[in-house]
C-alpha cells in the first residue's frame, strides 16, 4: 500500500483526476505522519497534491475514512495480542511460570498465590466491563427518598407537639 521513496512518485498528468485509492493512502499517509512531506515520502504522492487534497473540503471526509481504516487495522491488531496473551496466561496459570535454575535447565514454577488472585479479579473486572456490568458494590442512598423520609418525621413531631401545647394543662393544688 505505501512506498518508502519519493522516487516512485505516482506519475500523473495535471488534471487528470487521480483514483479515490490514491487519494486514501495520502489521507492514511498524512495521518501517520502530521505532514504534507513525510506523507508525500509514504504515499508516492507528490506533496504538492496532498497539500491541494488538504484544501478540499473533502479531505475532512477522507480523513474520516482514513481513520476507520486505520482503528480497524489497530483494533485487529489489539484482538490478536490480547488472544496470544491469553493463551500465555492460560499455560502459566496451568503449568507455571518458566523459570532458569543455576545450572540453566528450565523448570516451571507453580504461579504464586498472590499473582493468581491479581490475574483473576483484573480479569473479572475486566470481563465485567464489556458485559456492561458494574466493577464494584456500591450502597446507592437515594437522596430525595431519605429527605422526604425525615420531612415526614418532623411533620409528625410538630404535630405531636402542638397537640400537646393545645390541651390545656391540668394544675394541680
Amino acid at each position: 500500500m505505501f512506498h518508502t521513496r519519493a522516487s516512485v512518485m505516482k506519475d500523473k498528468q495535471p488534471g487528470v483526476p487521480r483514483p479515490m485509492t490514491e487519494k486514501l493512502e495520502s489521507a492514511l499517509a498524512w495521518l501517520m505522519t502530521g505532514n504534507d512531506y513525510q506523507a508525500s515520502e509514504l504515499c508516492g504522492v507528490p506533496r504538492e497534491t496532498i497539500r491541494d487534497w488538504r484544501g478540499l473540503d473533502s479531505w475532512e471526509h477522507l480523513m474520516d475514512q482514513a481513520k476507520k481504516l486505520k482503528q480497524n487495522e489497530l483494533d485487529s491488531q489489539f484482538t490478536k495480542i490480547i488472544h496470544k496473551s491469553m493463551e500465555e496466561i492460560t499455560d502459566r496459570l496451568e503449568k507455571g511460570d518458566e523459570v532458569i535454575a543455576k545450572d540453566g535447565t528450565r523448570t516451571r514454577k507453580a504461579v504464586s498465590a498472590k499473582d493468581m488472585a491479581w490475574i483473576t479479579a483484573t480479569f473479572a473486572d475486566k470481563r465485567a466491563v464489556i458485559r456492561g456490568q458494574p466493577t464494584s458494590i456500591s450502597q446507592r442512598t437515594n437522596t430525595e427518598k431519605a429527605l422526604k423520609e425525615k420531612k415526614q418525621q418532623l411533620e409528625a413531631l410538630g404535630k405531636e407537639s402542638t397537640q400537646d401545647s393545645t390541651e390545656t394543662p391540668e394544675i394541680k393544688h
